[in-house]
């Protein structure tokens, strides 16, 4: 699967429970879009948006932009952002797509 033009959706990630990621649909989801190098996304409060750069299987993401809804559960919001700001690079196998800090797996969508 291409990582731009399709909808990540996080399967796994150390400081998020499943039953959190599960809740609604497009909880902690991720979507690249190439014609803008525009990433947007959801986490499982506020919406997200900014833009990445890519270089062959190096990614970062630069000035990620918010909404700013208080909801229960911010440790998750404040865990997946965070993550995103560590990503240096990504693997796409299959139609899994795990993001990468170094050697260190961050998040498997």
């Amino acid at each position: 699967m291409p990582l731009e033009g399709t909808q990540w959706k996080l399967a796994r990630m150390e400081a998020i429970p499943a039953k959190a990621v599960a809740a609604e649909a497009d909880f902690f989801t991720l979507q690249f879009s190439a014609a803008d190098t525009l990433v947007s996304g959801r986490t499982n409060c506020n919406r997200f948006f900014g833009k990445y750069e890519l270089k062959g299987q190096k990614l970062e993401f630069e000035n990620l932009g918010m909404t700013r809804m208080a909801c229960p559960d911010m440790q998750y919001e404040d865990a997946f952002v965070k993550m995103l700001d560590e990503v240096d690079r990504f693997e796409i196998k299959g139609a899994e797509l795990t993001l990468f800090d170094d050697h260190k797996a961050l998040a498997v969508f």
